[in-house]
């Protein structure tokens, strides 16, 4: 576990049959992240869309949706194209726990090295929301 702004951040990693990891962000009380859910591309699904990014993101705030591509999401490009590496995303609410989930498999070599590009982009979100001072329900910002 590791704690950065008061957010917990928890690492779970299974190894055996299904090689992958679930990190769980549990944000405070009084930060609020807006509803957003990321999936990614494999690369060999990537050939055939030629999509520029290999992320699909869904958030209907507009702003936020821009940090998460360009600023946030920027952080596993080198390993986006390098690495297998295709993460799920999503923020989500249980009672009063928001948390944000980044789920993947570990099926590709040097998969130790992708949880500190995983920490630093739970930090780089943290931040945003607390600087950006968030702190209503994601109500408020309908567009």
């Amino acid at each position: 576990m590791f704690i950065y702004y008061e957010c917990n951040i928890k690492i779970f990693i299974n190894v055996g049959f299904k090689d992958f990891a679930i990190i769980n962000c549990d944000l405070t009380s009084y930060i609020r992240p807006f509803d957003f859910e990321i999936e990614s591309y494999s690369p060999f699904i990537n050939l055939f869309l030629r999509k520029k990014s290999r992320f699909k993101i869904k958030c209907k705030n507009k702003k936020f949706k821009y940090f998460l591509e360009y600023k946030a999401l920027s952080i596993f490009d080198e390993d986006m194209k390098t690495k297998n590496f295709t993460p799920r995303i999503f923020s989500q609410s249980i009672g009063s726990n928001n948390q944000i989930v980044i789920e993947f498999h570990l099926e590709f070599s040097e998969w130790v090295q992708i949880f500190e590009k995983v920490i630093l982009f739970y930090k780089t979100i943290i931040d945003q929301l607390i600087l950006s001072r968030r702190f209503i329900s994601n109500d408020s910002y309908k567009l």
